[in-house]
């Protein structure tokens, strides 16, 4: 059987992605902790705060140390706190400077978490860090609990060129599309499928 590598033009014409969804913010938050040089997204000219609660923005006080950090698991258990976004990159930083010790962990608990702020943290991770780690991922998606989870890693399957994972996206398109219609959860998947166009 012949492996699917790119689909038809057709398929990106009738399916367009929406125009705000959980995989454009995902891409946008890796850009901007992949590359010190990109804006920050939250900056008043490219998000004016006029029509939104200045309290949504406020960041939960942590009392976190990442310098004082060394280990996998301590650096889990920050993530698990569900830090504000000056934390998460933070950590994000930390966690690629112990990639070797910190992934294989990561990956093992993204399977069965299901905290939002952990499993996206985790795919920022997953996007920046050697693709070996995304590949290890793409083997045990089955085993990936959350549909939140699931739509971000196959949006790190896109980030990371993954074309092999293009039957997967695909099922996982009209898999997500049809169990959680009304939660968004196959933009991720289509978001990747439109990576390799």
């Amino acid at each position: 059987m012949k492996k699917v590598t790119a689909l038809n033009k057709n398929f990106y014409r009738n399916n367009p992605m929406e125009e705000i969804n959980i995989a454009n913010l995902f891409y946008m938050t890796y850009l901007m902790f992949s590359d010190p040089d990109e804006p920050d997204l939250f900056d008043e000219p490219l998000f004016p705060l006029d029509d939104w609660d200045a309290q949504d923005f406020t960041e939960p006080e942590i009392d976190i140390n990442i310098d004082e950090i060394s280990t996998p698991e301590e650096l889990i258990q920050c993530m698990r706190k569900e830090p504000g976004m000056s934390v998460q990159e933070m950590i994000f930083n930390k966690a690629l400077s112990m990639q070797d010790d910190f992934m294989p962990l990561a990956i093992e608990r993204y399977q069965r978490n299901r905290q939002d702020v952990f499993l996206q943290l985790c795919a920022l991770i997953f996007a920046e860090a050697d693709i070996k780690y995304a590949q290890q991922l793409y083997e045990v998606y089955h085993n990936i609990k959350n549909p939140y989870g699931q739509a971000l890693a196959c949006v790190v399957f896109g980030i990371k060129g993954m074309r092999e994972t293009i039957p997967l996206l695909l099922d996982e398109y009209y898999r997500l599309k049809k169990d959680y219609y009304d939660e968004g959860y196959e933009q991720g998947p289509l978001f990747a499928l439109h990576m390799f166009r």
